[in-house]
Order: structure tokens, then sequence, then C-alpha cells
């Protein structure tokens, strides 16, 4: 990878836009990106995925993601990751899962809505996953700095996803709280990390909660 300036603004994925895509990143920078709505570095989404296995995935095992921006109304400053929920006929609803492994790298001085007007709504500065398989495995894995106007400074779980959090760092993360008016890493917002809403169906009848799982890292 190549450091990849970009001070134009596009609506998603400021340096890599995809569907379905397999990127790793396996040194380099993406730097200073922008995007309207999501994904101020990279957005990858899953819409027409058949299984976990034709879902977009990202792999992280070197190279930094820094200074980038979703800018005025949604999520993922550095990066968005979305999976897609399907229906399975007889067997209801479910989830094909995105798959995210940070192995090793550094996501650092993203923001989600900083700078966007009062419906912004900023969520995931670092990364944002939704519908999403995340694996935080490594020591030498940093998300740090990040902002966000709502929730997930460092990044954001959420729409069913499950964060397996066994080595790296999360830390100087800020999340916005919309009853103050500063920055504060308090826990309303998520400053680090923040676990959001299920995916709740249209059926209303199956519903897949968001959870972390933390084995270690700090």
């Amino acid at each position: 990878s190549a450091n990849t300036p970009n001070d134009e603004l596009t609506t998603c994925g400021g340096a890599i836009e995809g569907v379905r895509a397999k990127v790793t990143m396996i040194g380099g920078q993406i730097t200073n990106c922008k995007a309207d709505k999501l994904g101020g570095g990279i957005y990858l989404y899953s819409e027409g995925a058949t299984s976990d296995e034709t879902t977009s995935s990202f792999t992280m095992t070197g190279g930094e993601i820094d200074h980038c921006e979703a800018f005025a109304s949604q999520a993922g400053g550095g990066a968005y990751i979305n999976g897609v929920n399907r229906s399975s006929g007889s067997a209801g609803n479910r989830v094909w899962y995105a798959q995210v492994t940070l192995t090793k790298g550094k996501i650092h001085d993203n923001c989600a809505a900083i700078n966007g007007g009062p419906s912004a709504n900023g969520r995931g500065a670092g990364s944002h996953c939704a519908r999403s398989k995340v694996y935080m495995n490594g020591d030498e894995m940093e998300i740090y700095n990040n902002q966000a106007k709502y929730f997930g400074g460092g990044i954001q779980i959420g729409q069913g996803s499950i964060f397996s959090f066994s080595k790296g760092k999360i830390y100087n993360n800020t999340a916005y709280n919309s009853t103050v008016s500063e920055f504060s890493s308090v826990s309303s917002g998520g400053g680090g990390i923040h676990i959001g809403y299920g995916l709740d169906f249209d059926s209303h009848t199956d519903t897949v909660p968001s959870e972390m799982i933390m084995t270690g890292g700090e």
C-alpha cells in the first residue's frame, strides 16, 4: 500500500470502496481521506452476499489509517465494514457476517461527524463494524486518538456484530456526550468501545445481539 492523500469529499470510502471485497493492508498509509457519509478511509459492504465466505473482509497486518473523516452524517471515520442480513425461508432470518481481523498496525486521529451539522450522527471514529465478526488479536495493533460525535470513539460494534478482543491497545479515544458541550470519554458514549444495538429483523421474530468477548488487550 502507498500513502493515499485525498482532499476530495466522496460519498463513501474516501480511499477505498468495495462490495464483497477482500482487502488486506500489510503496510503503507491511508491518510487525510474524507467521505460525506460512510468510511472516511475505507468503506466495504456486502450487498448480494450469499454466505459468510462471500461477504467483504478487511485484514490489517501493518500500516496506518489516520486523519480520515466521515464528514457530515454517518459513521466510520477510519473504516466502515458491513455484512448483510438475508431471509433464509423456513430457517428464519440470519446474518451473513463480514470479517475483520486486526493484527498489527495503527488506526489513529480519525473522526466521525465532528465537523458535521447538528443532525450529524457520528459513530465509530476509528472503525465502525456492522453485521461483522471482528478479531483484534495482535500486540502491535493500536487504536488511539480518534473522535466520534456520539458513540464509539475508538471502535463501534453494532447490528449483531461480535467483537473478540484478545491483544492490542485501544486508548485516548473520545466520544462526544451530547448532554454537555465538551468532549468526554465517559461511558455513555463509549469513548473507547461502543457495543451498539442488536439486529432486529423486519419480522421482529429474530434478534441478533451485538456482543464483546475480551480475554486480553488494554
